[in-house]
């Protein structure tokens, strides 16, 4: 349990460090950091920002 706890708060550290770089894209706030996503694959995350980026361009 605590390392899940570790695990789910070293995620959300990434995914607010990820937020900052790319300038706190909307689609990255909110209830996308909460819940089971957090606990899923980091690819589906990866996999969003790179889409985030295509569509920034």
């Amino acid at each position: 349990m605590a390392q899940q706890d570790q695990n789910r708060q070293q995620q959300q550290d990434r995914q607010q460090e990820q937020q900052r770089q790319q300038g706190g894209g909307s689609q990255q706030g909110g209830s996308q950091q909460s819940g089971s996503q957090q606990s899923g694959s980091q690819q589906d995350q990866q996999r969003q920002q790179d889409q985030q980026r295509q569509d920034r361009r």
